[in-house]
């Protein structure tokens, strides 16, 4: 009912998408904290915890309705949080760095990270793991179509 509810509101979203390809993908070096993941096809959860409580969170979709707006139908990953007392530690990069690389290894051309323009701590995050900027987009969502669309690409 949420969901309904949430595409039902106008929104206005100004954001930049990014996107990393197998080509473009490295590894990055581990760290302290253990990965884990639930889910299969439709969402993937990519979680750490530590001592029981969650500190990192973050989704792979299969696919986002806003990328159509570019012309693609990808995975992406969102709904990206790690606690305030373990920023700084470079989970947020690590983590959507595995993200990519398992669905690269899977299959996937290319993968998309959306981010609000002023977000730039999560920016910086998304660079660090090796995103490029791709397009940025300004529009509106009124019950779940987008209008008033403008798109420019990197």
């Amino acid at each position: 009912m949420k969901r309904i509810i949430r595409y039902l509101r106008t929104a206005h979203t100004d954001v930049y998408i990014y996107r990393i390809t197998a080509r473009e993908w490295a590894d990055l070096p581990e760290i302290q904290y253990s990965l884990q993941k639930t889910g299969e096809n439709e969402k993937i959860r990519y979680f750490i915890n530590v001592d029981g409580v969650r500190i990192h969170n973050s989704m792979l979709f299969p696919k986002l309705r806003l990328l159509r707006l570019i012309g693609k139908s990808a995975p992406a990953i969102g709904e990206c949080w790690t606690s305030d007392q373990y920023r700084g530690q470079s989970i947020y990069p690590y983590v959507i760095n595995k993200m990519a690389g398992d669905a690269l290894n899977a299959g996937a051309a290319e993968v998309f990270i959306v981010v609000n323009k002023d977000n730039t701590s999560s920016i910086r995050g998304i660079e660090k793991a090796g995103f490029k900027r791709f397009a940025a987009v300004s529009a509106t969502r009124r019950l779940g179509f987008y209008t008033g669309v403008k798109v420019d690409f990197e």
